[in-house]
């Protein structure tokens, strides 16, 4: 035990939404199998992206139930950005699946081993998921990094309270996909719409969904997946 040390570390905390719920509506190993699925895919990326040729980072992963937690040191603006697209991977992943997820990114102080995830990079990065995200967006901590990052790459979106979030939705190119990928996100959103319209608290996540969903309609040009 004699490694136990802190360092100063890029933090992603992720938390799924609606877990219970989605519980009710299929079997625990239903929802076991999208998890870890999403889960296996992210994990790929993870090891591609932290391979020589293709970044410099090294990411540290733990999941523990439906919450997941990956970090690579605070060395550049760079690994933050590389941490960024691994959130934007495993949110489409989870949305792909029809799930929906929530979380933070920020530096802080962390220890993480096979064992156990420690550190106030940790209770930051909850407490922003927690407290700040609260619609189904993984939003940035305002950092002095964030702003470089908003600018130079394109898996960024400045939401309209300021924050940097996951521009999930983005794809570059391929019109086919991005066309399939909003039509799956219109049918998820309508029908949460539809199904928690008298839940105002889960009604308001969303509406905020939508009004995202249809800025995105705009930006790719594809006004008949519009959500009225």
């Amino acid at each position: 035990m004699n490694d136990l040390t802190l360092s100063e570390q890029y933090v992603l905390y992720i938390d799924l939404l609606g877990y219970r719920a989605t519980m009710s509506e299929m079997s625990e190993l239903e929802f076991l199998k999208i998890i870890n699925r999403s889960y296996n895919e992210a994990k790929r990326m993870i090891t591609v992206m932290s391979q020589p040729t293709h970044s410099k980072s090294v990411f540290n992963y733990r999941v523990f139930s439906d919450n997941l937690v990956v970090a690579t040191n605070a060395d550049s603006t760079h690994a933050l950005y590389s941490l960024s697209f691994v959130a934007y991977i495993l949110q489409r992943e989870f949305i792909d699946k029809g799930v929906m997820c929530r979380g933070a990114i920020t530096k802080g102080q962390l220890h993480i081993n096979q064992e156990f995830v420690f550190g106030s990079g940790l209770i930051r990065a909850y407490e922003l998921e927690d407290m700040v995200a609260y619609y189904p967006r993984i939003i940035l901590d305002r950092l002095s990094e964030s702003k470089s990052l908003l600018e130079n790459y394109d898996v960024f979106h400045l939401d309209s309270d300021g924050y940097t979030i996951i521009d999930y939705l983005r794809i570059r190119d391929n019109k086919d996909i991005k066309s399939l990928l909003i039509a799956k996100h219109k049918l998820i959103i309508e029908s949460g719409l539809e199904k928690h319209k008298e839940n105002e608290r889960v009604f308001q996540k969303y509406a905020w969904c939508r009004e995202y969903h249809n800025i995105c309609c705009e930006r790719f040009e594809l006004p008949f997946m519009h959500i009225e």
